[in-house]
């Protein structure tokens, strides 16, 4: 599975590297590292997207880390 949406600005990837393997996801933009000017946009750019990825997939991976932490929990009471 691949999906990828676009604006002005930026692009959104996700997508798998084969079926059944790790789901990717990222934000691409198009910049000029060379032009120092930009590099104070850029950096708000960064942090701003970074923040954004944060608030949403913090939460998704607290429950992942909860849910494998009370699975192995109930694996290690089974084998008692």
């Amino acid at each position: 599975m691949t999906a990828s949406v676009a604006s002005r600005d930026h692009r959104v990837h996700i997508g798998s590297i084969a079926e059944n393997e790790a789901l990717g996801i990222y934000l691409r933009r198009n910049a000029d590292f060379f032009k120092t000017e930009e590099c104070p946009e850029q950096h708000t750019w960064l942090r701003t997207n970074l923040e954004t990825f944060h608030k949403v997939f913090e939460p998704r991976v607290m429950r992942l880390e909860n849910s494998v932490q009370e699975s192995t929990m109930a694996h290690e009471l089974e084998d008692e």
